[in-house]
């Protein structure tokens, strides 16, 4: 081959990585779309259980986040990536349906400003928006969090099936985030294998709650919903295989252990922002594994 002709090649090459973006970026924007329509999904279920007012606060924390994230885009003078609209739409999920429409507004707000743009975006955020909203909430408000959502459907809640059909809806959405970012079923396994454990075989049934029933701990207090949507965000989550799997150990882990020690009901949530921590120092702890 010529020098002409290798040097063509050469920029052809170079051109396509710059159209294809980095795998960073690719993969943030993959997870937004699959979890975007995994949330839609979760929603349209939602309502039908608990009422159109799930809609109202998804329509909400939507525009709220969006209305930020479009301020700071004016500001930064990028384009717009609608990322928030995302974000909003899980953090709905995870908030009872009688919470007042401001406190929603405001923690959706808050969520995108200090877990996404201060840090520059998405893709280069710590820890994810819906779950510093959500924290917001919670230790904000602790008083009016508790109510019925989507994510704190349990055998106890009417009608009785509903929790089912939600943990399987779950199940169905985390399957479509494996297909979309296979390296994702790696921390699916490690909150697998964590949580059941430690539930299983270190804790004994007496400091369970729930009575050690299983079921009603890994389905309510939104242990599906974090698990299956928002554990996998590449934003928050390390960059390899064998840290993934390390990153879902310290979720499942973390999560039943507070939910029997702590006085906060959504252990899952704190668990997550915690696991957040240690993803970037188990990258560089483990640099030399293969990547995801």
């Amino acid at each position: 081959m010529s020098d002409q002709e290798q040097k063509k090649s050469s920029s052809c090459a170079t051109l396509r990585r710059v159209l294809a973006g980095a795998p960073e970026a690719r993969a943030q924007e993959r997870y937004l779309l699959a979890a975007g329509a995994s949330a839609l999904l979760c929603l349209a279920y939602g309502t039908a259980v608990l009422g159109p007012r799930l809609l109202w606060l998804a329509l909400l924390t939507s525009l709220a986040g969006l209305a930020v994230e479009l301020v700071f885009a004016r500001v930064r003078r990028k384009p717009l990536t609608g990322g928030a609209v995302v974000y909003g739409l899980l953090l709905a999920l995870l908030l009872p349906v009688s919470l007042p429409w401001w406190v929603a507004v405001l923690g959706a707000a808050f969520g995108t400003v200090f877990a996404k743009e201060v840090f520059g975006g998405a893709k280069n955020s710590v820890f994810n928006p819906v779950l510093v909203a959500a924290g917001f909430v919670v230790y904000s408000y602790p008083t009016i969090f508790a109510g019925t959502s989507f994510a704190h459907l349990s055998p106890l809640a009417e009608p009785a099936n509903a929790w089912q059909i939600g943990a399987l809806l779950c199940l169905a959405c985390a399957l479509l985030l494996v297909v979309v970012q296979p390296s994702a079923l790696w921390i699916y396994l490690g909150i697998a294998i964590g949580a059941y454990g430690v539930a299983r075989f270190v804790l004994p049934e007496s400091v369970l709650p729930f009575e050690g029933d299983l079921r009603l701990l890994f389905t309510a207090n939104g242990f599906m919903v974090i698990g299956c949507l928002l554990s996998v965000d590449p934003a928050g989550a390390p960059q390899r295989w064998f840290n993934r799997l390390l990153f879902g150990l310290i979720i499942g882990v973390a999560a039943v252990t507070m939910r029997c020690f702590s006085l906060y009901e959504n252990a899952m949530l704190s668990a997550l922002l915690l696991a957040n921590i240690f993803a970037p120092t188990l990258d560089l702890l483990f640099a030399g594994r293969a990547k995801a």
